[in-house]
């Protein structure tokens, strides 16, 4: 269990504020509770968005360029 591994576990945030546990949760974590939040919103977003986007293909995956684009663009690290 995830749980149990918890240096394993807290290395996952070096890179990642939003952690998905298989079949299991989802942690989040933030500087403050309102971005904190944002961040579980934006999490569920995206799932959901995910999920209906299945239905009609499959899902082409972001290359590192494109990613790296929206990074910029967005002002994001």
């Amino acid at each position: 269990m995830i749980h149990n591994e918890i240096d394993e576990v807290a290395a996952m945030f070096g890179k990642n504020r939003v952690v998905l546990v298989e079949n299991d949760s989802v942690i989040v974590t933030g500087d403050k509770l309102l971005n904190t939040f944002d961040y579980l919103e934006v999490a569920e977003f995206s799932a959901n968005s995910l999920v209906m986007a299945s239905s009609i293909g499959p899902l082409q995956p972001m290359g590192d360029t494109e990613i790296e684009e929206l990074r910029i663009a967005f002002n994001v690290k």
